[in-house]
């Protein structure tokens, strides 16, 4: 049987994982704003390479690459730290239920 003050543990744990997730969030919104600027990045130098496509230069071409690896290297992180924090919030919430 629950108690008052058992809910009252519940209710707190309960806010206190909104709250992780609410910041889990954040991050992720951090994380697709590094994200887009890596891809900006790697588009701007695509562009400046099409618009002196008369000297090839590999070592723009590499940097258009490296870019394109932080961003989703980057991307990959914060999906990959966002499932994980969903999964234990879920986990706690079913347990808040019963």
């Amino acid at each position: 049987m629950n108690t008052v003050e058992d809910i009252l543990v519940k209710h707190d744990t309960a806010i206190a994982e909104i709250i992780e997730q609410n910041n889990a969030l954040t991050d992720q919104n951090i994380t697709l704003h590094k994200t887009v600027h890596h891809l900006e990045k790697a588009i701007t130098k695509q562009a400046v390479y099409d618009a002196n496509k008369s000297t090839f230069s590999p070592t723009l071409t590499s940097s258009i690459v490296t870019e394109l690896i932080y961003g989703g290297l980057i991307l990959a992180a914060g999906i990959t730290y966002l499932a994980f924090i969903d999964v234990f919030s879920l986990s706690s919430y079913f347990e808040f239920l019963k």
